[in-house]
């Protein structure tokens, strides 16, 4: 009896034993509670050490582990720092067939070891593909060998460099005039072309008091070791039978003891821009031009009206008009009839226009209402015009019976780049000699408009590991806009976002990141969360994950692969031809490691701007500033959509952007160039200095992500 209760308590106790060790080795595998050495950092090398076209590239790699642990080797094949293949295997090498690799790149095998439990750090080596030296094959094509100019002259040809050969090429650009008498300049001094790239460069070929005869012109595209020529021929013409400015004055009537106009027909004769000046005298008339002073395009034309004050005799009379422009000058008479006109009442009719401010929503119309009343006994048919800088139309005329009154409507429409605030419509109203204008107040609202972006929704999550969604969110209109998020999640998972309240300027977008943790335990399927993005308005954007088995234990935190979070970039931007803006764009790393980074921006043509790269640091934020131009012959007026690209890692984010090319008023073009550019200047320093600032203050409010939240970032 004693000895089967004994053999009873064994059997139990070992019962117990084996369940107790089941569970807990368990709970080692899963937490890795059990101590566990990790292997050690592999060596790493590929052979060839110095590979050509036709070489397989070997990666070959060793670790040890000290707890005698079965080794998985881990690699990643890089080709000019883009990941191209990686490979998970018990071998001690991979390869790369040579079918892959081209001249001048740079491949790198990066690989860490994994004994079950814990991974080694990377180690890695890089070769170069090496080729024989070659000359580059690149084509100079100018479709014209003569142009024919006058003295002082200037013009424009264009020409193209094209990249014959498989290499990325720069080839410089020069240009060889031969004489004093004559410049000549190219657009670029070098350009850089992709394998079979074209691009597009000016000659612009001026005479200098050149006298009449033949000069020559070369153009030199120079790379390494070839070099191509291209001779044009400039023929400069005498100039004494070809004037470079014309007058035509049109004859008209002027009405005795009133002032009146005679139209004059101002032309430039030239390929280039003239400043012309215009002047008129006479013994009997008092006269003088509505512009004394005209910039002509080339081969432009221009009306301009001849005031002429009718205090003479009846009969025909002229005035002397008088052009001049560089060594252009010329001399016409302008003829005119001093006519009897008969007596107008001192009013014809009157205008009458709300005298309050009128408010108009951005991208909307509005019909304002106006009158106008007949003062005579007699019928008018009274001519209507609008002006101002936003859009706005109207009758162009009505006809009034004796002292009638009409209500008449202006429609106005602001577009989406007027400024907010008071514009002024005005009203021009005009019967023969009599007119009367009057100014119509609209105040263009600003406009408040958002744009949210959810990408890369539904995807698949392990048991034990984590999944990351990227939100975008813009401010697309015209005032500072303040943002909050938040969270609805019916879930066993923790749902995270890594900022939850902000601002946003004008025309500024910034990426938000929200991590989904899994658990070990959390049951497979498919699962969802609302994110809700308050501000005037509310937005509801449902992520979609699926939960699946774990396969592999979650990586450590400082081998995991880092995505680079964009803080901020513009989403519009104004610019004038021929002017130069800044665009800054600030991103943060919120990892333990370097990403090697490069921004460029896809643009429509007509746009420039320079690519840049650099290494933003682990746990670090940083500001690129990148000068975008228009070229002065972009149309403007109009919209133009273009990206903004980032890369890292062989990966990509792309960010939309559109430019509004402004319209060039007078102000504007009379303060053209060192004050335009200094303009510019200032203002792409004080959007710097308030990003550094919302970095600094970001900082400062939340210290940066927290250690437990570090896998947020991570993809």
């Amino acid at each position: 009896m004693c000895k089967k209760g004994s053999i009873g308590k064994v059997i139990a106790f070992y019962s117990i034993l084996v369940f107790v060790s089941a569970v807990y080795a368990s709970c080692t595998y899963c937490c890795n509670a059990l101590p566990n050495t990790p292997p050690e950092k592999p060596s790493v090398y590929i052979t060839p050490a110095a590979p050509t076209t036709q070489d397989d590239l070997h990666c070959y790699a060793h670790s040890y582990d000290a707890d005698n642990d079965e080794i998985m080797y881990y690699y990643r094949w890089y080709r000019n720092g883009a990941l191209f293949r990686t490979y998970s295997t018990k071998s001690n090498y991979t390869y790369i067939s040579h079918t892959y690799t081209r001249t001048g790149e740079e491949w790198k095998c990066v690989v860490k070891a994994f004994d079950g439990k814990a991974y080694s750090l990377e180690n890695y080596d890089s070769v170069q593909i090496a080729s024989e030296y070659a000359c580059e094959d690149f084509e100079l094509s100018v479709p014209t060998t003569s142009v024919s100019l006058r003295t002082n002259d200037r013009a424009s040809i264009s020409f193209w460099v094209k990249n014959r050969g498989n290499v990325a090429r720069c080839i410089k650009l020069s240009t060889k005039d031969y004489s004093a008498y004559v410049d000549a300049t190219v657009s670029k001094t070098s350009v850089c072309l992709n394998p079979n790239e074209s691009k597009l460069v000016a000659l612009t070929i001026e005479t200098n008091n050149a006298s009449a005869g033949t000069y020559t012109v070369k153009i030199r595209a120079e790379g390494i070791c070839l070099m191509r020529e291209e001779e044009i021929t400039v023929s400069v013409e005498e100039t004494c039978c070809q004037p470079g400015i014309s007058l035509v004055p049109i004859r008209g009537n002027i009405c005795k003891g009133r002032k009146g106009t005679v139209s004059v027909l101002v032309k430039n004769l030239t390929n280039r821009t003239l400043n012309v000046k215009l002047e008129a005298s006479s013994t009997g008339f008092a006269s003088r031009f509505e512009k004394g002073e005209l910039e002509l395009d080339s081969r432009q034309e221009v009306y301009v009206n001849l005031e002429i004050y009718g205090n003479g005799s009846l009969g025909e009379h002229y005035v002397d008009i008088y052009a001049k422009a560089d060594s252009y000058y010329v001399k016409r008479r302008a003829y005119f009839k001093l006519i009897e006109c008969p007596k107008m009442p001192s009013r014809i009719f009157s205008l009458e226009v709300p005298a309050r401010c009128i408010s108009l929503e951005k991208l909307q119309d509005k019909n304002v209402g106006f009158t106008i009343k007949n003062l005579t006994g007699f019928r008018h048919t009274i001519n209507i015009q609008t002006v101002s800088d936003i859009l706005s139309e109207t009758d162009n005329s009505i006809t009034l019976q004796p002292h009638e009154k009409k209500m008449l409507y202006v429609k106005a429409y602001a577009r989406e780049h007027d400024k907010p605030g008071k514009h002024y419509i005005r009203i021009y109203a005009w019967k023969g000699g009599y007119r009367e204008k009057k100014e119509l107040c609209i105040e263009v609202k600003p406009l408040r408009r958002s744009a949210v972006i959810l990408a890369d929704n539904d995807i698949e999550i392990e048991q034990c590991s984590f999944g990351l969604f990227v939100l975008t969110i813009e401010n697309r209109g015209d005032t500072e806009e303040s943002y909050k998020i938040s969270v609805n999640n019916p879930t066993k998972a923790s749902i995270k976002v890594s900022d939850e309240r902000f601002s946003l300027q004008p025309h500024e977008g910034k990426e938000v990141f929200i991590t989904v943790n899994v658990p070990v335990d959390m049951p497979l399927g498919n699962y969802s969360a609302d994110i809700v993005i308050e501000n005037e308005s509310v937005w509801v954007k449902t992520i979609y994950f699926t939960v699946i088995e774990s396969k592999v234990p979650e990586e450590p935190e400082e081998t995991a692969e880092a995505r680079p979070m964009v803080v901020s970039y513009p989403t519009t931007i104004s610019i004038f031809p021929g002017e130069e803006r800044i665009a800054s764009i600030v991103l943060y790393n919120p990892s333990m490691e370097s990403i090697d980074v490069s921004i460029e921006f896809e643009l429509p043509e007509g746009f420039y701007s320079p690519r840049r790269s650099f290494a933003l640091a682990p746990r670090a934020s940083e500001t690129i500033v990148n000068s975008i131009r228009a070229y002065e012959d972009v149309e403007p007026g109009k919209y133009y959509y273009g990206k903004i690209i980032i890369r890292y890692d062989g990966a990509v984010i792309e960010k939309p952007i559109k430019f509004y090319v402004e319209k060039l008023s007078g102000e504007h073009a009379a303060a053209a160039g060192f004050f335009g550019m200094g303009t510019s200047l200032v203002a792409g320093l004080i959007i710097v200095i308030a990003f550094v600032v919302i970095i600094f203050m970001l900082k400062l409010t939340i210290g940066g992500p927290k250690k437990a939240e570090v896998m947020l970032y991570r993809r």
